[in-house]
C-alpha cells in the first residue's frame, strides 16, 4: 500500500513539474477487449463515426462517456486534484492519418488518452513537447496519457498500421477558471451536443435527403449538397443528415452501403 501512495504521489508531482504523465495499464484488459469490438462494430455499421480531418471520431460516445465518470476518480489521485468532467471522445485512426501539433480547447484542461486498442506492427508514438522538447512517448493497449491538454502541445506523425483506436477523456479543475465548461456546456455527462439547429430545419434536412437518396449517395455528398442549399454550417449539416439516416436505417426505410459508403431508399 506505501508503495502505490508513494508511487501516485511521484506522478502527481511530475504531472505538476511536467505537465503529464503516463500510467501503464490504466484499465483492465477486458474492459478494453469490449471497448474495441464495440468501436469496431459502430465503424462497420457506417454514419456513427465522422470524419474529423485526423481519423473517425465520435462526440459523447455513450461508452466512452461512461468510462469519462469511471476513471475520474482514479485520474483525481494522480494529479491530485478535484475535477468536473466535461466530455468524451472516441476517435479510430486509419492507415496514414496524422494527428497535427496543437493544444486543446479550454474544456480539456485536464485530459486523459487512453489506449483502447489497435492492429499496427509497432507502436505509434504520441508527441509531447514540455520544457521545449519533442518527448515521444509509446502507449501499449491500456496505458494512458494524463496531460494539461490546455498547456501541453501534442502531435502524431504518419500512422503505418490499419487501425488505432483512441478515446479521449477531458475534465476541468473543479476549483479552477475554467469550471464554466462543465459537462461541456451539456445539461449532463451522456447527451450530445445538439449544433444549433431547430426541429424545423432538422425535419427540412430529412425532407431533402430523402429525396436525394432515391439514388445512393455518400454522407459526405449529401452535406456537400445541403450545405450549398441551406444557410447552416456543414457541422449542423451532417448533424441534421446522420440523425435522419440513423433513423430511417433503424426502421428499415434506408439501406447503407458499406463497401461504397452510400445511403439509399429500400424500395
Amino acid at each position: 500500500m506505501k508503495n502505490e501512495t508513494d508511487n501516485i504521489k511521484k506522478k502527481a508531482e511530475n504531472f505538476k513539474n511536467m505537465g503529464y504523465l503516463v500510467t501503464k495499464r490504466f484499465v483492465d484488459n477486458e474492459m478494453l477487449k469490449l471497448f474495441e469490438m464495440y468501436a469496431l462494430m459502430y465503424k462497420d455499421r457506417g454514419l456513427y463515426f465522422q470524419y474529423d480531418q485526423s481519423g473517425l471520431g465520435h462526440y459523447a460516445d455513450i461508452l466512452s462517456e461512461c468510462l469519462l465518470l469511471y476513471i475520474q476518480p482514479s485520474i483525481e489521485k494522480y494529479v491530485d486534484l478535484d475535477l468536473i468532467p466535461t466530455y468524451s471522445y472516441l476517435r479510430i485512426y486509419g492507415h496514414g492519418d496524422t494527428l497535427k501539433a496543437h493544444v486543446d480547447r479550454s474544456a480539456c484542461e485536464i485530459s486523459c488518452s487512453l489506449v483502447i486498442g489497435y492492429k499496427s506492427e509497432k507502436l505509434w508514438p504520441l508527441f509531447v513537447k514540455a520544457r521545449g522538447e519533442d518527448i515521444p512517448i509509446e502507449l501499449d493497449q491500456g496505458d494512458a496519457l494524463i496531460y494539461k491538454g490546455c498547456e501541453i502541445p501534442h502531435w502524431r506523425d504518419q500512422f503505418k498500421g490499419e487501425y488505432w483506436i483512441q478515446v479521449f477523456l477531458h475534465y476541468v479543475n473543479a476549483k479552477g477558471k475554467k469550471t464554466a465548461f462543465r459537462y461541456d456546456k451539456r445539461k449532463k455527462i451522456g447527451v450530445p451536443r445538439i449544433p444549433g439547429i431547430s426541429r424545423q430545419m432538422l425535419n427540412a434536412i430529412g425532407v431533402r435527403v430523402w429525396t436525394l437518396i432515391d439514388q445512393p449517395h455518400s454522407v459526405s455528398e449529401l452535406c456537400d449538397i445541403l450545405t450549398q442549399e441551406f444557410d447552416l454550417e456543414k457541422k449542423q449539416v451532417w448533424f441534421g443528415v446522420t440523425t435522419f439516416l440513423q433513423l430511417m436505417i433503424s426502421t428499415n426505410r434506408v439501406k447503407f452501403i458499406k463497401n461504397h459508403g452510400q445511403a439509399r431508399k429500400i424500395s
